[in-house]
Formats: C-alpha cells, structure tokens, sequence
C-alpha cells in the first residue's frame, strides 16, 4: 500500500524519476482510482507526455488495451489534443483510423477531437481516411458536436470536406468496372486509366477530367475492397497527365491550361 501511495504522489506531481523508481521496485505494482484510471490516463489527462511515453515504453502499458468500461488511451489523446503522443504510437500500435474503432457510444477518435475543439487533430484523422460522416448511437456526425460547441473553424474544415468527399463520389460513380484495364474513355473530357499490382495487392484507377482539370485517383486493397481517394489539378508537368491528354487527343501547355483538339479516340 505504501509503494501505490508513492506512484500515485509521483503521479499527481508528474515526477516521472520517482515514477520510474516505484515501478522499477514492484514491476507488477499497478495503480488505479476509484473511477478506473489508470497512470497512463492520468498523464495523458493532465498532458504529462513524458511519463505517458514512459509508462508506455519503459513499463509495457499497452494504449490500445481499455480498462473496464474506459475507452482505450488513444481516445483520451484526442479528448485532450495529444496530437504528437497519438503520433508516436499510431503505426507502432497499428492503429487504423476508421469507423470500427469506437467507444461505447460508437464515438470515433474525430467525434471526440472535434467535441473538444481540437483542430490539429481533426485534420490529422482526417488526412488518415477517418469517416468525416460516422455517426454515434445517437446519429450525431463529428460536425454536429463542433458546431455544438461553437468551433467553427472545424465546422468550416469538415464541411469542405464533405464536399471534396461528395466530388470524388461523382467522379467514382464513372469509374470503370473492375474487370476492365488499360486506358478508357469515358466521354470527350474524361479518360480513364486502371492498373492492378497483384505484388502489393491493389489496384489503381486515376479518372483525368479534362472538364473540370482534375484527376481523381483511386487505390483499392484487392482483398479487404478498401478504398482511398484524393483529387488533384492536372499538371502539364505530369507524365500521366500528358499521356491522358494525349490519349484524347488533347494538348497542354506549360500553365496547364487546356488546349482542345479532336479527340484521338473513337467514342
């Protein structure tokens, strides 16, 4: 009992050198409060990264394993905005930012960012391929919580996002069957390239809308069907592009604007 009381004194006063001594004594001491927490929660709620990263480092506290009905560490990183801990361990740890990782009230790690007006988190998470629309048992998106609490510059963030979202599902609605590789042509404007790499397992699909003068580029896992898309401007600098253009029988200039000409495919 004295040994506990000790670790819970370092604990409260972030000494992580009596910290370190306490467990180095009793490798099988533990501490936890009456509502469950335990050190490593302690230290990422009050943003005591240091004896966070030891406790996880030197003395094995696992942050992906949850302690009673608490959601596992990496929930209490995005409650308080621990951006460069959650960095740390999230490939170390194999973290993969979807919708599946969720607390008991099917909150995912951006539900809480956004909750908390963590802003640095938000696009974190979102820049991994986290759901921007998951919804939590009581259908709330992450959106509807920053608005709630008055974050507008996430509110503002995540609905562009939506939109970016919204634009590439349009454009993936033409993408081409996935029996189908090589060049195709879609219509005048639009062209389409897919590939497969059985090495690595993925196909790649890039849509060119020369309308619009942006590629969509698609990778989906030829086992688990998991997807990720981004848009770019097309780039007169690009060898895809150009050979997508030359496709269509269409030129561009070193500004990337484009230059009609009759289309080298038959429609």
């Amino acid at each position: 009992m004295f040994e506990k009381r000790k670790l819970k004194k370092a604990l409260l006063s972030n000494d992580v050198a009596a910290a370190r001594a306490a467990l180095t004594a009793n490798r099988s001491l533990r501490y936890t409060d009456i509502n469950h927490y335990r050190p490593l929660y302690w230290a990422i709620n009050r943003k005591q990264d240091e004896m966070a990263i030891m406790l996880i480092e030197e003395f094995g506290d696992n942050p992906s394993n949850r302690l009673e009905y608490k959601p596992n560490a990496f929930f209490y990183m995005a409650m308080n905005g621990r951006l460069d801990l959650f960095k740390r361990y999230e490939e170390a740890y194999s973290i993969i930012i979807k919708t599946s990782l969720v607390d008991r009230s099917e909150w995912t790690l951006l539900h809480h960012a956004a909750y908390y007006g963590h802003g640095d988190f938000v696009r974190h998470l979102v820049e991994k391929g986290m759901d921007i629309k998951a919804k939590s048992d009581d259908g709330a998106t992450p959106v509807y919580y920053a608005q709630k609490n008055g974050y507008q510059d996430i509110v503002a963030f995540l609905l562009d996002e939506e939109q970016k979202l919204a634009a590439i599902n349009k454009e993936k609605e033409a993408q081409p069957t996935v029996a189908q590789k090589g060049w195709q042509k879609l219509d005048d404007q639009r062209i389409a390239h897919v590939r497969e790499d059985k090495a690595i397992g993925y196909r790649f699909t890039e849509i060119f809308n020369f309308a619009a003068g942006d590629v969509t580029r698609i990778s989906q896992n030829l086992v688990t069907k998991a997807e990720s898309s981004a848009i770019a401007r097309i780039s007169a600098d690009s060898a895809d592009c150009r050979a997508a253009a030359a496709q269509l029988g269409i030129s561009l200039d070193s500004k990337t604007t484009l230059l009609t000409a009759k289309s080298a495919l038959p429609s």
